[in-house]
């Protein structure tokens, strides 16, 4: 049996006389604004100022004899102005065997409906030297009420730290007494 239909060359179409369906027409013609039933209103971060006070206990690892040390917070607790009753977790590493450095870490703070997450850094320190008496911090994320807070302008700050060791001087581990006071810098929203 034969095939019936016939066969059809391509064949090239000049394009001058046609309206392209793509974006390439926007760039000829202005586009008119959006209306506004259009237009997203994206939600501004809500600016987060850490401002309480919190204590409880650490303890301190070394796991290398010229590392510095790692302390871990534990049941750490207190009130944060605004937010309520918070818990802090986290560690703060200090300087081993280098001549200046800085201490360095990350913090959880839970407070109802959510949770702020900080990175901390302290001014320069010599070697060995055990926690700094102030850290900075900056939100780097949160969870839940708090889901939109990271870096400026929605919250960084200070922290003063007060410790007390509660056993001798130990050279690969030990635990302490801790006292954290945060407070926010002036932050300012365009």
């Amino acid at each position: 049996m034969r095939d019936t239909r016939r066969s059809r060359r391509p064949q090239v179409e000049t394009l001058e006389t046609m309206t392209l369906l793509s974006g390439v027409t926007a760039m000829v013609m202005p586009q008119a604004p959006a209306p506004a039933a259009m237009t997203r209103n994206l939600p501004i971060p809500e600016i987060v100022g850490l401002n309480g006070q919190a204590s409880g206990s650490y303890t301190s690892s070394r796991k290398i004899s010229d590392a510095g040390a790692a302390y871990k917070l534990e049941k750490v607790s207190g009130m944060f102005d605004g937010y309520g009753k918070g818990v802090v977790t986290g560690t703060l590493h200090t300087p081993g065997f280098i001549r200046n450095s800085r201490s360095v870490g990350t913090l959880k703070v839970a407070l109802p409906g959510g949770a702020v997450f900080v990175a901390l850094s302290s001014g320069s320190q010599k070697s060995f030297a055990g926690l700094p008496s102030q850290v900075s911090y900056v939100i780097t994320r949160g969870t839940g009420r708090f889901h939109d807070a990271a870096g400026d302008p929605t919250g960084r700050g200070v922290i003063d730290v007060s410790s007390r060791a509660s056993s001798g001087l130990m050279i690969f581990s030990g635990h302490g007494k801790i006292s954290l006071n945060f407070r926010p810098q002036n932050v300012t929203v365009a």
